[in-house]
């Protein structure tokens, strides 16, 4: 037997007994939930051992155990792009939002279990003149609502709501902003004790939703006007995220710049889950899930597939709701950018991440 005959059998065994090694894991873990994953293929990519299956339905592939991704085709949310999500009274709320004719949606929706959602009526701001994703977040037991209105003179407002109920809204603040100044997609964020609004580089807040104080600029990016942006509040810090840098700071009024990575994408929205902020980005006909714990560089966490029609594996959304509810990230319609129309179904993610001990954890039970 020459040496090379001897290094392919080799090579031959140490591939049985890997798997050997694995299918009782694989075997004992989707026997134990028949109803909502079916195995296809395992594969290994950096270092990464990768399941792909079917779940409840939909495709989905993970590059870290945990981050597989269940499907819902149909929770009751209409088709949308550019809604926000917020958890409220123990609810998911899906506010605002248009379909693919351009026609606003000014009820509430909300949902016991982030699945099923059930239209509240009510009458949520939104209309032709907001052009963007609102925002909206709890504060003092109440919800607040964010909007930027486009005047007829090119002119703009940054207008804030509360609502005690998510159905009737009060409009507490606005703020006018001129054609020539920059401006991105509000965003809203509690941090401190207090309650904070963002509007591109500009920043204000209130002690008690009522009463706004103008925050002035924020200082430090390079990142050009109109751009997507959101704000977050991680480790401690308030993150502002404009395109894809960073403007962090410990006391919301000395900020520092940072760029972790990312260049060439274009930022969509962000989530803190599992100990990481998350944001989603996309490039070419791509959605990229990049994940930082120190907000000084990025990483790759996942290529999201799965925000795609299920016929066209490489398209990619932007303009879908985002929320973590019952330990899941959870992703509500969006409009493809290839031109494939706007949807109105669900991906959430499955299992808890990465634990403690630095191991990879999958839950694929609801």
């Amino acid at each position: 037997m020459n040496r090379t005959t001897r290094i392919v059998r080799l090579a031959w065994r140490a591939r049985c007994v890997a798997w050997l090694v694995w299918l009782p894991f694989l075997t004992l873990h989707f026997c134990a939930y028949p109803t909502t994953g079916h195995l296809f293929d395992t594969t290994e990519s950096e270092g990464q051992f990768v399941l792909i299956g079917i779940l409840n339905g939909g495709f989905g592939t993970s590059a870290r155990i945990g981050f597989s991704w269940e499907y819902f085709a149909s929770p009751g949310i209409g088709a949308r792009y550019d809604a926000t999500a917020v958890v409220f009274q123990g609810r998911v709320w899906l506010l605002g939002g248009q379909d693919a004719a351009g026609t606003r949606y000014t009820e509430a929706f909300a949902s016991e279990d982030g699945i099923t959602f059930t239209s509240r009526g009510g009458a949520v701001p939104n209309d032709n003149t907001m052009p963007d994703r609102p925002a909206a977040v709890v504060f003092n037991g109440i919800l607040y609502y964010a909007v930027r209105v486009i005047l007829p003179n090119g002119d703009s407002y940054l207008r804030i709501y509360e609502s005690p109920d998510g159905l009737s809204y009060t409009q507490r603040y606005a703020y006018l902003s001129a054609l020539s100044d920059s401006r991105g997609t509000p965003a809203l964020a509690v941090f401190n004790g207090r309650l904070y609004a963002h509007d591109f580089r500009r920043q204000f807040y209130s002690d008690d939703g009522i009463t706004w104080t103008d925050g002035g600029t924020i200082a430090g990016s390079a990142d050009q006007a109109g751009v997507s942006s959101d704000t977050a509040v991680f480790n401690g810090v308030l993150v502002r995220e404009i395109g894809t840098e960073f403007l962090v700071s410990p006391n919301a009024i000395d900020y520092s710049y940072r760029s972790p990575g990312g260049d060439g994408y274009v930022f969509q929205n962000h989530l803190v889950f599992d100990g990481r902020l998350f944001s989603v980005l996309t490039t070419g006909a791509t959605s990229v899930m990049f994940e930082t714990r120190d907000l000084q560089t990025r990483a790759t966490a996942s290529l999201l597939n799965s925000f795609c029609c299920r016929t066209s594996p490489f398209a990619f959304r932007q303009g879908y709701a985002s929320v973590v509810f019952r330990n899941r990230m959870r992703f509500y319609g969006g409009r493809d950018l290839t031109g494939l129309g706007v949807y109105g179904d669900a991906w959430f993610s499955l299992g808890g991440g990465v634990g403690q001990d630095g191991e990879t954890h999958t839950d694929f039970s609801r």
